[in-house]
C-alpha cells in the first residue's frame, strides 16, 4: 500500500467514484420501486372499477333469484363471432333453462350477410357481446332450422 500523497489521492478518487455509483444505484432502485407501487395502485383501481362494472351489469340484467344466474339475455341484433367468422345476427337470445344447466345461445343468420359460412361441425368458439365486454365460450351446435331467408342456429356450451 502506498502512503504517498498521490497514492492516497488515487484511492480517495476511487472511493468517491464507488460511493457516487452506489448512491446512483440506490436512487435508481428507489425510483423503480416508486414506479412499481404506482403501477400496482393503478392496476388495483382498474380491477376494482372492472369488478364494479361487472356487478352493475349483473344487477341491471333481470336476475332470477336462483343461484344469481342470468336466465335470459335478448338482443334484436348483435355482432358475434362464430368460429372466427364475424356475423351480424338477429333475434339473439342466450338462456339458462334451469340452475345447473348449460348456456344455450340461439340466433338467426342471413346467409347473404356473410362471405363464408363458419364451420360448426365440432366445438365452436363464439364471441358474444355482454354488457361492456365480450363473452367467449366453446359451444356445440345442438339445433339448426333452415328457412327461406335465414338459418336459425342454437348452440349449447360444451363445459358450463
Amino acid at each position: 500500500m502506498s502512503t504517498s500523497p498521490e497514492g492516497l489521492r488515487n484511492r480517495l478518487v476511487a472511493y468517491e467514484d464507488a460511493l457516487a455509483s452506489f448512491y446512483e444505484l440506490q436512487d435508481s432502485t428507489q425510483q423503480a420501486l416508486e414506479q412499481s407501487v404506482e403501477v400496482m395502485r393503478a392496476t388495483q383501481e382498474r380491477l376494482a372499477n372492472f369488478r364494479r362494472s361487472i356487478f352493475e351489469a349483473r344487477r341491471d340484467l333481470a336476475l332470477s333469484g336462483t343461484n344469481d344466474r342470468v336466465l335470459e339475455i335478448e338482443r334484436s341484433s348483435a355482432s358475434i363471432e362464430v368460429a372466427d367468422v364475424p356475423l351480424l345476427a338477429t333475434n339473439v337470445a342466450a338462456t339458462v333453462a334451469r340452475p345447473g344447466s348449460v348456456l344455450h345461445l340461439g340466433f338467426r343468420m342471413d346467409p347473404k350477410s356473410t362471405k363464408r359460412f363458419p364451420n360448426v361441425t365440432g366445438d365452436v368458439r363464439i364471441r358474444f357481446p355482454f354488457a361492456d365486454s365480450t363473452y367467449v365460450a366453446v359451444f356445440r351446435l345442438v339445433a339448426v332450422k333452415m328457412e327461406s331467408d335465414y338459418f336459425a342456429l342454437t348452440f349449447a356450451t360444451v363445459d358450463p
